[in-house]
């Protein structure tokens, strides 16, 4: 069995090669959408996302969960390689022609205008091409060869920023922007599966029928969650579309870019210790506990920071990324960057429960949370638009921490470490005082300000040590690793 040290290792060097992953697409990605959303006008904007977003509702149903699934059983049935991953690629393949095929037809039933339903039906190729590429994915994800994956998430975001850049050099249309990026999915596909090829990712391949059930029956629950998730993250572009009008959808989706631009080290995390708590949780249940608690404490301290200061920032920041047509996202910022901090501890939360089979806790977490979010849509978007969609979100996202903590606490263990995390919030509140410099100072001269603050405010509050610092260091870079008894 792997040491504690070890398994740290493994953890925090595969999340710092996703991170870093995720952080060049983040930058890559926003800077495309911030070209994009000053390139087009605000209802464009919104039509883009409106088609995305609705295309996305059915990405689920091109699985089945069977790629979460697939994570497990690669680690656990090593000699079945050919015929799970084989089996697998046939299953999504008839599942996506089906979900492309609901995603025509509910768009046809919705009546919109003819080229609306076209953005629609090239986004729905986009979404299920890109479905089908996360099946190459998995396998890097299951071997942890996270350099893999790091690589094709980046080439991914440079393929859609290059269509971004192409659009606006040749001042095409948004039809023509939409099939250059159903053009650069395809080629992303193409590159993933070439990888996956030549670095023996792919052994001899087979179907057996037996395993298709096998898949299904497993990858259900998963399934059902990524419906409930989706629902939860695309419905209100979706909603805001239909009761509120493309505007609003602009207004929202500029907002949000900062937001999910700042997701990725949460995806990071829990993208590496997923497998790890999976393989280890049954022979040493305390190491796996304490670290799923170091991994929710330093989610948070990357997150609050982030929450308070956009909260401060947000007028300057709206200011200097878009035109004044967007001015008003600054209220909807300020409401859904708290989304932030609170997803980062739910995401971690429910890949615990992942990992140690009790998916369908989580299933059942992720579906009230779906309703929750549906309900006050309905309430809160006629009242007070892309602002209603934010205060949304947030409030069904923190419905599903104060669940999900409850489940782990009980049925996994201790992960918050309350004292800690407390010091941490009022290491937080350092930041606020910026707000009186708003209108005098530089952005970029205001966030290096918060972040002087905040880092002094960790060390003297104690919410983290230079013992802290020199044992992340040893993770990262030693080695050697230590003895498995050592502390």
């Amino acid at each position: 069995m792997k040491s504690k040290f070890t398994l740290y290792q493994l953890i925090a060097r595969n999340t710092a090669l996703l991170f870093i992953a995720q952080l060049i697409t983040k930058i890559i990605g926003f800077a495309g959408l911030i070209v994009l959303a000053n390139y087009l006008n605000v209802e464009q904007y919104g039509v883009y996302n409106f088609a995305l977003a609705f295309a996305s509702l059915f990405v689920p149903l091109c699985d089945l969960g069977v790629d979460t699934f697939l994570t497990r059983e690669l680690s656990a049935r090593v000699g079945d390689r050919g015929t799970l991953i084989g089996t697998t690629l046939a299953l999504k393949a008839a599942l996506s022609f089906v979900a492309f095929g609901l995603i025509a037809g509910v768009n046809h039933l919705l009546a919109h205008p003819h080229e609306q339903q076209l953005y629609v039906l090239i986004a729905g190729g986009i979404t299920i091409i890109r479905a089908y590429t996360s099946s190459f994915t998995i396998l890097f994800r299951a071997d942890q060869r996270m350099g893999f994956d790091a690589n094709t998430t980046i080439t991914a975001k440079l393929f859609e920023v290059g269509s971004i850049a192409a659009a606006i050099i040749l001042k095409l249309s948004l039809l023509h922007f939409f099939a250059l990026l159903l053009i650069s999915s395809l080629l992303q596909l193409l590159y993933t599966y070439v990888l996956a090829r030549k670095n023996s990712f792919l052994p001899r391949l087979s179907v057996l029928k037996h395993d298709v059930l096998h898949l299904v029956r497993g990858g259900l629950p998963f399934a059902l969650t990524g419906i409930s998730v989706m629902i939860y993250f695309q419905i209100d572009t979706v909603m805001l579309s239909f009761l509120a009008g493309e505007r609003s959808v602009g207004i929202y989706r500029a907002a949000t870019n900062l937001v999910f631009a700042l997701s990725g080290f949460s995806a990071s995390v829990v993208i590496a210790l997923f497998p790890v708590v999976a393989q280890n949780y049954q022979q040493n249940s305390e190491n796996a506990v304490r670290i799923s608690s170091h991994a929710i404490y330093y989610s948070l301290l990357f997150s609050l920071p982030i929450a308070f200061g956009a909260t401060v920032m947000a007028q300057p920041l709206i200011s200097v990324l878009y035109k004044e047509s967007f001015a008003s996202a600054v209220l909807t910022l300020q409401i859904l960057v708290w989304w932030l901090p609170i997803m980062y501890v739910t995401n971690v939360l429910g890949h615990i429960l992942g990992a140690i089979k009790l998916q369908k806790l989580v299933l059942a977490v992720s579906s009230i949370n779906a309703l929750v979010n549906i309900g006050m849509n309905l309430i809160l978007i006629p009242l007070y638009t892309d602002r209603g969609a934010a205060v949304t979100t947030v409030l069904t996202e923190l419905l599903g921490l104060c669940v999900l903590s409850y489940i782990v606490v009980r049925r996994f263990g201790s992960v918050f470490d309350i004292k800690r995390i407390t010091r941490l919030a009022i290491a937080n509140l350092i930041i606020l005082p910026i707000v009186f410099f708003n209108t005098a100072l530089n952005v970029g001269i205001l966030i290096l300000i918060g972040a002087v603050l905040y880092t002094g405010a960790l060390f003297g509050l104690r919410a983290i040590s230079m013992q802290d610092i020199t044992e992340l260091k040893r993770i990262f870079f030693s080695r050697t690793p230590r003895p498995a008894g050592a502390s």
